[in-house]
């Protein structure tokens, strides 16, 4: 019973590894062509991180010999640390468009 549920937890690994992919790539798409927009929560992906990061730290240093989490939770952390740099990388990028985009209204009074 001990090996299904471990083989059931790193497929589920794998399929939320993946399930991050599109998320990183719609932020990846908007840092490429200056369509940028906030609509993607940076709070929510900061706290994501922290927690994956924390879950990291945990499986390191309690469960040291259990691979399988030590390196689900090492992924999970690198993917939401990725994901919140990227979102933050085009909330900044929407940011300096915006108040790039007054100060031409400014300009055209």
């Amino acid at each position: 019973m001990n090996e299904i549920i471990t083989t059931l937890y790193i497929a589920n690994a794998g399929i939320a590894t993946i399930a991050y992919l599109p998320q990183c790539m719609t932020l990846w798409r908007m840092l490429k062509t200056d369509t940028v927009n906030t609509s993607v929560s940076l709070i929510t992906w900061l706290l994501w991180a922290w927690a994956c990061s924390v879950t990291l730290v945990y499986a390191w240093a309690i469960h040291p010999t259990d691979f399988a989490f030590v390196t689900i939770s090492a992924v999970n952390a690198v993917f939401c640390l990725v994901t919140a740099w990227l979102t933050a990388r085009v909330h900044v990028r929407a940011r300096h468009q915006h108040k790039s985009q007054q100060q031409q209204k400014r300009i055209l009074r």
